[in-house]
């Protein structure tokens, strides 16, 4: 079965200042008795975390809480989405479920992802 692709009617344009990403970390970090930890590579396909802000309205919203209940079954299954730096198309899934808030009439959704290697 085919990942499903993010809703194209809710913009995945994060708000300026929310934006997150990191490299992945594949390592595994081992503390000693004495001296510095040990560190070596535990595997070369980690998962990089991506976390914001997006804006949207109520109907997007309506929109998002049905793709992430009924199209990725609350949160278990990957999608696919457009990067929003490279321009590629990722496969990634939720680390959390999306949380809002109101603003005005809208809504503030902070999302928080893994983008698959």
């Amino acid at each position: 079965m085919a990942a499903p692709p993010w809703p194209a009617n809710v913009p995945l344009s994060f708000l300026h200042g929310t934006y997150q990403e990191a490299m992945p970390d594949g390592r595994l970090r081992t503390e000693m008795d004495t001296g510095p930890a040990k560190l070596r590579r535990r595997t070369t396909a980690a998962p990089r975390p991506m976390a914001g802000t997006i804006h949207i309205d109520g109907t997007q919203l309506t929109i998002l809480v049905n793709f992430w209940t009924m199209t990725t079954y609350y949160g278990t299954l990957a999608f696919t989405f457009t990067h929003p730096y490279f321009g590629n198309t990722v496969l990634a899934r939720f680390v959390e479920a999306p949380r809002w808030r109101t603003v005005g009439a809208d809504y503030q959704v902070e999302l928080s992802l893994e983008v698959l290697p």
